[in-house]
């Protein structure tokens, strides 16, 4: 877990896609007076939504879904059958699938929330968009910069439609006027910027069979994961280099 004041649970909360501040809707922020949901969404009407992936993140998402009143848990998938027995004790009224597919066709969902393995965001992403949902991706929104950019082309050409990644920094308050300070050239020209990760979180999970091991141990494999720099330091490079991308 990204363990730090700020928490993913309250990132979560408040900037769920109900109320939701800087997001793409057709590629353009917009505020969250303007997002799609604000003027109409109540406790009476929630928004209808489904967790892809039920590991850690999942988990976590699923719960604060939960917490929210204006929101409604509705699917959860996972392709593990022992992750769908979880969710089915955690959120029993919840419909449960094994593939992310059949919640794309149910009509009645209107937002998903990936938090699968990295590697998979950009099959699941582009298939959400493309069956009209609205979208929040878990960070790194993807390990490779071509997959990025595909989702991020996908994102702009979406037609009414919300797309969130899980950058924890992006929306909250204290950051962003630090950011625009530091943007603005008031200290100088930023030669160089230096991180430090001091949680120890190990990424190999015990296991029953070596198939599991490596679905589970999936940071570890660098053809399917960023590492340590793409998985973790990405919010705080996010934070210092965030600026528009030549697509």
């Amino acid at each position: 877990m990204f363990r730090n004041s700020f928490s993913r649970r309250s990132f979560l909360k408040k900037s769920s896609l109900g109320t939701l501040a800087g997001v793409l809707a057709a590629g353009e922020r917009i505020p969250v007076e303007e997002s799609l949901f604000s003027d109409r969404v109540t406790a009476d009407d929630p928004i209808t939504c489904a967790v892809i992936g039920f590991g850690a993140w999942g988990r976590e998402i699923a719960a604060v879904i939960s917490e929210i009143e204006e929101m409604e848990l509705t699917a959860i998938c996972d392709h593990f059958p022992l992750m769908l027995l979880r969710a089915e004790r955690s959120h029993p009224e919840a419909r449960r699938a094994g593939d992310y597919r059949s919640l794309l066709e149910d009509e009645s969902i209107q937002a998903v929330f990936v938090a699968t393995p990295t590697h998979l965001h950009r099959e699941i992403v582009l298939a959400a968009l493309a069956a009209g949902k609205n979208v929040y991706c878990e960070a790194p929104i993807a390990h490779t910069m071509e997959d990025v950019r595909a989702i991020a082309r996908a994102a702009r050409q979406a037609s009414g439609q919300i797309f969130q990644a899980g950058l924890l920094y992006r929306t909250e308050p204290q950051y962003r006027s630090v950011y625009g300070f530091v943007r603005s050239a008031a200290l100088g020209r930023f030669a160089m910027t230096r991180s430090q990760w001091h949680f120890k979180d190990p990424w190999r999970r015990s296991s029953s069979s070596a198939s599991r091991a490596r679905d589970l141990d999936w940071r570890l494999h660098e053809e399917v994961s960023p590492g340590l720099v793409g998985e973790v330091g990405i919010h705080l490079i996010h934070l210092f280099g965030y600026q528009d991308v030549n697509l």
